[in-house]
């Protein structure tokens, strides 16, 4: 097996195990500050944790908040799942 293929293939094992409950939540966060509010409710759909907090202890509420995004506040307060 190449080596390349070999690195790829560890990292996706390493991401299944540790990693994506991290980069989902931190996606949500940042969705959240940026305003993204499609990206907010797909992130609620997809069951990431609304009270997840980042390496400061940011959630995605304290991040929409903070830059006036109403919008993606409201749907953090009273996520509907699908």
């Amino acid at each position: 097996m190449p080596t390349n293929l070999r690195y790829t293939l560890l990292a996706a094992a390493i991401l299944m195990c540790v990693g994506l409950p991290r980069i989902a939540h931190a996606s949500l966060i940042a969705d959240a500050a940026n305003g993204d509010l499609a990206a907010v409710k797909s992130n609620i759909a997809a069951h990431a944790d609304v009270n997840a907090k980042d390496s400061s202890g940011g959630t995605a509420l304290i991040g929409a908040a903070d830059f006036g995004h109403a919008d993606c506040v409201k749907a953090l307060i009273a996520p509907t799942r699908t």
